[in-house]
């Protein structure tokens, strides 16, 4: 059972605790970490949720995300997501944070209510895809794509790929920046 920090619509923190289940049924605004993680030829790792997944399973999604725990900092999560989902140890040092985000949707018929501030870090690696442990529950495989290609999916909305366009935005400024 996940208890995450409850939080603002502003982003601030509400003072009390729920249980992740309940933050999705009640729609409370609550935290979570992603991260982009790319090689050093500006290939892009994306997962393919499990097909056991709540939500969007069987989807193509970003490298790594996950909920913030109550009491967890953001970046703590995301290296704990890293080796949860691929099975892969990094230093906090190596995520490069790049921004916050807010993303809101409901699904499931109205029973998933999703209100989440979204912490996203880029890590670049020289790991190959063969290197990655996905974790049977949540993820089914990772690929690699040229950024190109990846823009392409978003841009033109393929049907199984739900890589949220904004945080693909950002992860462009990022790279067009350094």
């Amino acid at each position: 059972m996940e208890i995450l920090d409850i939080l603002n619509p502003d982003g601030t923190n509400a003072g009390y605790t729920a249980k992740k289940s309940e933050a999705h049924k009640q729609g409370l605004w609550h935290a979570a970490s992603h991260a982009w993680i790319i090689d050093n030829n500006k290939n892009v790792f994306i997962q393919r949720r499990s097909k056991s997944k709540e939500n969007h399973p069987d989807f193509y999604d970003i490298s790594i995300g996950g909920h913030i725990s109550a009491g967890e900092t953001h970046l703590e999560a995301m290296v704990r997501e890293t080796r949860e989902e691929a099975g892969l140890m990094f230093d906090e040092e190596e995520f490069q944070y790049i921004g916050k985000r807010t993303l809101s949707y409901t699904e499931n018929n109205g029973t998933y209510i999703n209100h989440e501030w979204i912490y996203l870090y880029v890590l670049c690696t020289d790991k190959d895809v063969s290197e990655f442990t996905p974790q049977p529950s949540e993820v089914d495989h990772f690929i690699k794509l040229p950024l190109r290609e990846l823009a392409e999916w978003i841009s033109t909305e393929k049907e199984d790929c739900i890589c949220d366009p904004k945080s693909f935005e950002m992860l462009n400024n990022y790279l067009s920046n350094k």
